[in-house]
């Protein structure tokens, strides 16, 4: 009565459901020789993700919306696998010994990503004691005393007693009680045997009238209306595209040990942004954007250093409270690490992380609005390999 309309059973019970789904995944990779040096590659192909067994559960969870509507939330067995059809068009010229440039743009379209979505409809024949003839004269007679302006009701026969159905005792002891608790209260006096249809005795039930009759609940009967559930589960709701170029450059010295390494992606289309002045939900391919490397190298028998600066450009992560966008602010961050071989099966390596001390920001639609800063400060590694 106090928890409204509930599910009430002995724990989990099974629930099965049954799924199936088949796929074809082409591949095709080709490849062409311009000159001795100088390569284009093609290729496309498709691919898939299967749903998380959480998404695909077939158990739901029961509760209510304002007491007297029913919800169910769970998974959803006949989840489709997440498709991708994905294109690669690269130029690599390999124009010395251990150097090369290449240049690629690939193209994605997704589909089958997975939403959630909420309808209404039956589960598993279950009925609603709210709608059944008790559950349903309560909600009335107390939502005619709400209209009355909720007045102090007296007892059948006193004189200004106004003949709702709404107990005086649980108006005087329970104030904390609101309009649905009441028509809780009224119910389950019903189901005792108590007569309300022209006021609430004094004193009815276990406890002088002070509280709510035993058991404090009403079961479902065979009767009653079927319950008419909100029902949130995962679908295959939403498609979406990511399309973008990738170039990268390896540049040896030559008789020298000195190299250096350029590689950058630039995000030109898809559904990777969102539209910062749109409140409420919208879709979104979280975490890409445009990022980029450069290190500078020495290698020779037994010395490895590197110096790289790591790049990475603004990025949607998802959606916080409130629907709200979150951003990852952009941010440059300096590595380096240096290697010594021993012998052929161990190495003595220091590895210094964010040498910048470059922090890690987070902001929900405008850069005013701060959702998360950390401050990791640099790391540094020491240690050795070894292989046995």
């Amino acid at each position: 009565m106090i928890n409204g309309f509930t599910y009430v059973g002995d724990g989990i019970i099974d629930a099965p459901r049954y799924g199936s789904n088949d796929a074809l995944l082409p591949s095709l990779a080709m490849s062409l020789g311009i000159t001795d040096s100088q390569v284009i590659r093609f290729s496309y192909s498709e691919s898939m993700a299967r749903p998380s067994l959480q998404d695909l559960k077939s158990q739901l969870s029961y509760g209510n919306k304002n007491f007297i509507q029913g919800t169910a939330s769970g998974g959803n067995p006949d989840l489709e696998p997440l498709m991708s059809k994905n294109f690669d068009i690269s130029y690599e010229n390999y124009y010395a010994e251990g150097s090369y440039l290449a240049i690629n743009y690939f193209k994605k379209d997704i589909e089958d990503f997975i939403g959630t979505k909420t309808v209404f409809g039956t589960v598993d024949g279950l009925t609603d004691p709210s709608k059944g003839t008790i559950g349903a004269f309560a909600v009335a007679c107390v939502n005619e005393w709400v209209a009355a302006g909720r007045p102090q009701t007296g007892f059948p026969g006193d004189a200004g007693a106004t003949g709702h159905c709404v107990s005086q005792q649980a108006l005087w002891a329970q104030g904390w009680m609101n309009d649905f608790h009441h028509m809780g209260w009224v119910a389950v006096a019903m189901a005792n045997g108590t007569d309300v249809s022209a006021g609430f005795p004094w004193g009815q039930c276990q406890y002088d009238g002070w509280w709510r009759c035993d058991p404090g609940y009403i079961d479902g009967q065979p009767g009653d209306p079927l319950a008419n559930f909100e029902i949130t589960r995962p679908y295959n709701k939403e498609k979406g595209s990511v399309d973008g170029f990738e170039i990268v450059l390896q540049h040896l010295f030559q008789g020298t040990p000195y190299g250096l390494l350029f590689n950058a992606t630039k995000i030109s289309g898809g559904d990777v942004d969102v539209d910062r002045n749109l409140v409420g939900e919208q879709f979104i391919l979280p975490g890409l954007g445009d990022s980029g490397n450069f290190s500078i190298f020495y290698e020779d028998d037994k010395h490895t250093a590197r110096l790289a600066l790591n790049y990475r450009g603004e990025t949607v992560a998802g959606f916080g409270n409130y629907t709200q966008p979150l951003y990852v602010e952009e941010r440059t961050q300096i590595d380096a690490s240096y290697q010594y071989r021993l012998n052929e099966n161990t190495t003595l390596f220091i590895d210094a992380m964010n040498i910048n001390d470059e922090s890690t920001r987070l902001h929900a639609r405008y850069e005013e609005m701060l959702f998360l800063s950390q401050d990791h400060g640099p790391v540094y590694k020491i240690g050795f390999r070894t292989n046995f």
